[in-house]
């Protein structure tokens, strides 16, 4: 199990033992039993692979967003990433599951992630989301209800991803 993975069950552990967990009309009982269920982990790659501008820092959801609307060839993955704590980060992959991450740069103290850890969505979904509610990015979204936590999953997760997400328990 991945240091994410980790950090995300003791999260899951303490919402549920604290009664912090799911909202009436939710499929499960914690953002992170979602997360877990759904997620996978991703392999970070030399930024070489691809050629793109990088976007600006702490717009992370947007600029993911921005990346796969505008190259079909890569999917909106929303989850956690990091080194030693990670942080709620959105990113792209490619055909192959490659990071494509258009906003994390290696400042210090923030190195480059060593781990990335999300759930494949469908852009135009992640769109029609993010418009609605006004506010970026969907696992955390409370203005869209938590969209994702409500609605079935074939609605809103890549089918490009569908046979590795069966294969982690998603």
């Amino acid at each position: 199990m991945s240091q994410i993975e980790t950090y995300l069950r003791q999260l899951h552990d303490l919402r549920v033992r604290d009664k912090h967990g799911g909202l009436d009309g939710w499929r499960y009982p914690t953002i992170e039993a979602f997360l877990l269920q759904y997620g996978r982990l991703w392999k970070p790659m030399p930024l070489g692979r691809h050629r793109f501008v990088r976007m600006p820092i702490q717009q992370c959801f947007a600029n993911a967003l921005k990346l796969a609307l505008r190259r079909p060839d890569l999917t909106y993955v929303e989850g956690w990433a990091g080194r030693l704590i990670p942080i709620h980060h959105a990113w792209c992959v490619d055909e192959v599951g490659a990071v494509v991450d258009p906003t994390w740069r290696p400042l210090p103290p923030l190195p480059d992630p060593e781990e990335y850890f999300g759930v494949p969505f469908l852009a135009r979904w992640v769109q029609r989301v993010v418009r609605q509610s006004r506010l970026s990015g969907v696992l955390y979204n409370y203005r869209s209800n938590f969209s994702c936590l409500t609605e079935e999953p074939e609605t809103f997760l890549d089918p490009r991803w569908a046979p590795t997400l069966e294969q982690t328990g998603g």
